[in-house]
C-alpha cells in the first residue's frame, strides 16, 4: 500500500493568498536588506584597493564667486596665523581632491569632500566647515569603521599621517594624541590656533552599532607645494 505524505498546509493556498503574499514579501525584504549590508559592507572594505592614487597638478590661480570669497577669507586668516598656506582649487561635494595615507598601517584612502551618506561611500569625507588640509586650523576627516580607517586604533605617538592633495601639494601630520568619545561630542571639531589634522571613525571597531566615536589629531610638520 503506497503511502503519501500530507502536503504542508501553506501549500493549500496560491501564492496570492494575503498570509502567503505578506509572508514572501517579508522573506524577500529582509534577503534584500542582508544583502544591501553586505555590499555595503564589502564596498567599504576594499575601499581604496582598486582606486589608482590621485595625480598631482598645479592649482589653478584663478578663481571667481564663491570660491574667490573663500580665498579672500582664507589669505586674511593666514595672515593673522602667519602661515602660507592657501587653497586655491576648493573642490566640490562628492569631488574626490586627495588621498590619506598612513605609512604604518600601509593604508591609502580616498578623500572626498563631503561627509555624507553618498561621500563616504566613495571614501574618507572633509568636514566642509572644516579648513582644508595644511591650513591654520582642525581640518576634519571622517569615514567608517569598516573602511581601513578601522585600523587607526593602533597607531602610535609620532606615527604620521600623510594627506597628498590634487592641487594644492602634500601635508604630513605626525600623531600626537588619540581618544574615544562619545558620538554626539561636538568639541572634536572645535576650531585651533594650529594647523592639527583630527581624523574620526566609529568605535568599537568590531561590534554591532557604534555609540562611541575613536579620535587621532596630529599636528602639521612638513609642507611639499
Amino acid at each position: 500500500m503506497l503511502m503519501f505524505r500530507k502536503k504542508p498546509y501553506y501549500l493549500n493556498y496560491p501564492w496570492w493568498y494575503p498570509r502567503q503574499l505578506i509572508g514572501r514579501i517579508l522573506l524577500l525584504g529582509g534577503f534584500a536588506l542582508l544583502l544591501y549590508g553586505g555590499v555595503d559592507w564589502y564596498q567599504q572594505a576594499t575601499l581604496g584597493q582598486s582606486a589608482k592614487p590621485l595625480p598631482q597638478v598645479n592649482a589653478t590661480p584663478e578663481k571667481v564667486g564663491e570660491e574667490a570669497i573663500r580665498i579672500a577669507l582664507s589669505q586674511v586668516r593666514v595672515s593673522e596665523e602667519d602661515s602660507g598656506v592657501v587653497w586655491q582649487h576648493l573642490p566640490k561635494k562628492g569631488e574626490r581632491f586627495a588621498d590619506l595615507e598612513i605609512p604604518a598601517l600601509k593604508v591609502r584612502l580616498p578623500v572626498v569632500e563631503g561627509t555624507g551618506v553618498k561621500e563616504l561611500r566613495k571614501g574618507v569625507g572633509h568636514y566642509a566647515t572644516s579648513v582644508f588640509p595644511g591650513e591654520p586650523d582642525n581640518s576634519v576627516l571622517a569615514g567608517h569603521r569598516e573602511s581601513a580607517l578601522g585600523k587607526i586604533g593602533k597607531l602610535k605617538k609620532g606615527d604620521e599621517i600623510v594627506v597628498k592633495t590634487k592641487h594644492e601639494g602634500t601635508f604630513t601630520y605626525e600623531v600626537t594624541k588619540h581618544w574615544i568619545t562619545d558620538e554626539n561630542d561636538r568639541s572634536v571639531i572645535v576650531s585651533h590656533e594650529s594647523s592639527k589634522l583630527t581624523v574620526i571613525t566609529c568605535y568599537p571597531f568590531n561590534a554591532i552599532g557604534s555609540p562611541e566615536r575613536y579620535i587621532v589629531q596630529a599636528d602639521l610638520v612638513d609642507v611639499q607645494k
